[in-house]
């Protein structure tokens, strides 16, 4: 990849540098589409979960009275289910990401608004040199959002498990 003074001293063609920026915006706009989707399933799971944690809990309340021996497991699994919630919740946290489009600051300035033929191929160079560190920010947030997300699914289904294991041991 070229620095930004190689880029300075570069002859850059414009069609080139058009298709380079639409490139690299479909690339952000792409990673800002995969924090859209973690997002929604750390919502639909975290909704998921409260119910359940809920039901655990109640069912902990009702076997506590007539089952003892079997209120613990649902106890666990209602705390594994609040785990998850939790880390639901804690994927929902919103984190850096790059931003669509250029700060006007990039386009009102002397020679690039008022430039001749070459302000725009250069300027558009300069947008795809800046979109690479939007991109990776993002791609970096997506990764987190998603370690977050596979680790709440786990916790979603450990849970489960508690009181069955918990049967088979009584």
């Amino acid at each position: 990849m070229l620095t930004l003074e190689e880029l300075q001293k570069a002859t850059i063609n414009p069609e080139v540098a058009r298709e380079a920026h639409t490139q690299v915006q479909k690339r952000l706009e792409d990673a800002l589409a995969t924090k859209a989707s973690h997002e929604q399933k750390a919502f639909a799971l975290m909704a998921a979960y409260v119910t359940l944690a809920l039901a655990a809990f109640t069912g902990f309340g009702v076997f506590a009275k007539d089952q003892p021996e079997f209120a613990p497991a649902l106890f666990w699994t209602g705390l594994l289910f609040t785990a998850g919630a939790g880390i639901c919740w804690w994927a929902l946290l919103p984190g850096d990401y790059g931003t669509l489009g250029s700060d006007p600051s990039v386009w009102l300035r002397p020679g690039v608004i008022d430039g001749n033929a070459k302000a725009l191929p250069f300027t558009l160079a300069y947008e795809v040199y800046f979109h690479q560190q939007r991109i990776n920010v993002s791609a970096e947030a997506n990764s987190a959002k998603a370690l977050r997300v596979r680790c709440a699914v786990i916790a979603g289904l450990i849970a489960p498990l508690i009181p069955a294991f918990w049967l088979y041991w009584l």
